[in-house]
């Protein structure tokens, strides 16, 4: 018998945390989740099955002070296949913890460690921008894929509720439809071996995704995925690796996937590695849910 891959996601900070609850309260997710924190409250109110609690003293002033805690966290992490950190890069926590999971992920062997976070507005205070641009690039080197979603990209909001209500769906969305594609829940799950395929050791992936109905929906939910990976400067013309994920209710169809398949293999290079798992979610109704992993 086939074992299931196991997938870990971590909430870092409040952030990353609240993205977290999120996700666990989305009505096709199955990974384990563990809250990485230096607030009591944040952890208390958490309703992941793991919690851990940080001193943010000592991760300031020396990683090595912080052994006790990388003990408790590669204790967290064992036996994972892939793990996904979320957080909002900028503040002292996020910033610093992430890259401590990552690196104890590193310490473990785990294959896959995903960082899906946040750069805040080019708006905002300078000095954090670049704390987490500095951090970005450290994790960058830590994790083996890191997918940044940049505030900037959310300015046309009217107000700071709405941009930060959009960002958090877009890392919901991310982290959901990776642990979608290999977990054994999905229709057609995606082989952990494959995922490594596509997304090679320390890579940028640039994420997209769409949602419509209609007697096209596939297609057209395809091509909004694609209108939000030109908008982050990427073009699947030029990927070499493309992971998709195509998310539907029980009325999905042979028809909507090969709709996808097709005119993605008429729009990559030749030599792409590609790979499509199909994952079902009752709560789309009519709608389909097409996502993208693209790495250049």
């Amino acid at each position: 018998m086939v074992r299931s891959a196991v997938v870990k996601v971590v909430g870092i900070a409040g952030a990353g945390i609240i993205v977290m609850e999120n996700m666990i309260n989305h009505s096709i997710f199955a990974a384990n989740c563990i809250a990485v924190d230096s607030d009591d409250i944040s952890l208390h109110n958490s309703s992941a099955s793991v919690k851990i609690k940080l001193d943010l003293s000592k991760i300031k002033n020396c990683a090595a002070n912080a052994e006790e805690t990388c003990n408790e966290i590669r204790d967290a992490l064992q036996g994972s296949d892939m793990i996904i950190l979320v957080a909002g890069m900028g503040g002292e926590t996020g910033t610093r913890a992430i890259q401590m999971v990552a690196s104890s992920a590193r310490k473990l062997g785990i294959d896959l460690i995903i960082g899906i976070v946040t750069l805040p507005s080019s708006l905002e205070d300078e000095k954090l921008h670049k704390f987490a641009e500095a951090g970005i690039s450290a994790l960058g080197k830590l994790a083996t894929s890191l997918i940044v979603i940049p505030n900037d990209d959310r300015a046309g909001f009217n107000d700071l509720t709405h941009i930060f209500k959009s960002t958090d769906a877009i890392l919901v969305e991310a982290a959901v439809g990776l642990s979608g594609l290999v977990l054994p829940t999905g229709l057609m799950a995606v082989d952990i071996e494959d995922v490594k395929r596509v997304l090679p050791s320390e890579c940028a992936v640039t994420f997209g995704f769409g949602e419509a109905a209609g007697a096209e929906r596939a297609l057209d939910a395809f091509n909004k995925a694609l209108l939000s990976l030109s908008c982050g400067g990427a073009d699947i013309a030029d990927a070499s690796g493309v992971l998709i994920n195509i998310t539907g209710s029980a009325d999905m169809t042979m028809y909507d996937y090969n709709s996808v398949n097709r005119i993605l293999h008429e729009k990559v290079h030749a030599d792409a590695n590609i790979k499509i798992g199909v994952d079902r979610d009752d709560a789309l109704g009519e709608k389909v849910k097409v996502l993208v992993y693209l790495v250049k």
